[in-house]
């Protein structure tokens, strides 16, 4: 009845067909047979052993997971060799950076986003006076006394912030020899992609030295100043005592020019009179 209204069919075989022919792969096919006039006078049953096809399936199947397979290994091998050569580079870069933050003159470290020390180095240990950067590293910045009492932990804070910033402070160190130092700070923000803060790159220069220079100068210009002021003064006495005998010379000749005047209009008098001036 399936054949005659389907004119064909096509399914497995059953379990009693597969048991008689011995046969575990096999399909079955209907088809019937017509004449033009007649329509279906037989139907026609016919067996497929696909064990082959089956077989040949299989293959296909397990040589397309074995492509595939390969093609991944490949994929995944290219990949590991590349993101190698990039963790080689960024380890090298890495190395050369903590390089030359090591060699630095000037003194850095870093904070986190909490203000815990995250790293210091060799420089940052020398002007703080201490030998061992544990000593420092995982304590909080804001927990200093020194840097609350130079308001360096406002500073610290508006970097962590985003705002960067340079300033001159004294500080009285609680680590090492406890001495006082005056000390350039930079601070730099540092983002990541989002614009947002994770840490606080910290750049320290002892200027104590500068800063006692500038002070023995400004003493030192003093005693010039007074000196020069005493010079000054003594060169103006000079000065007023030249005028002041300037003054008498000048007086002197003119009271002399004046009294040859005198004589000179006595003796005119006296010849006039008669007189012989040069008996005089």
């Amino acid at each position: 009845a399936q054949v005659r209204a389907n004119r064909s069919m096509i399914m497995p075989a059953g379990q009693a067909t597969k048991d008689e022919l011995g046969k575990e792969s096999l399909l079955e096919v209907w088809s019937s047979m017509e004449t033009p006039d007649a329509g279906a006078i037989g139907f026609i049953e016919i067996y497929f052993d696909t064990t082959d096809i089956q077989s040949f399936v299989t293959k296909i199947k397990y040589t397309i997971w074995a492509v595939i397979i390969t093609m991944l290994s490949i994929v995944l091998v290219l990949i590991n060799l590349a993101f190698r050569e990039q963790d080689i580079k960024i380890i090298e870069q890495s190395e050369y950076l903590n390089g030359i933050i090591s060699q630095s003159p000037i003194g850095i470290y870093t904070i986190n986003s909490n203000g815990f020390i995250e790293s210091y180095n060799p420089s940052m240990m020398k002007i703080s006076g201490i030998t061992d950067a544990s000593e420092t590293i995982g304590k909080n910045v804001f927990d200093a006394v020194a840097y609350q009492k130079n308001g360096l932990d406002k500073l610290l804070m508006s970097g962590l912030g985003g705002v960067p910033f340079e300033t001159e402070v004294e500080v009285e160190s609680s680590l090492g020899e406890h001495k006082k130092t005056y000390r350039h700070y930079y601070g730099v923000p540092l983002k990541n992609q989002k614009g947002e803060v994770e840490h606080l790159l910290v750049m320290v220069e002892d200027i104590t030295r500068r800063k006692e220079l500038e002070k023995e100068v400004t003493l030192h210009a003093g005693d010039l100043e007074g000196k020069i002021n005493e010079r000054t003064k003594a060169i103006q006495e000079k000065v007023d005592e030249l005028e002041r005998f300037q003054r008498l010379t000048v007086d002197r000749e003119l009271r002399m020019a004046e009294l040859k005047q005198e004589i000179e209009k006595m003796r005119i008098k006296l010849e006039s009179l008669g007189v012989n001036s040069s008996m005089i």
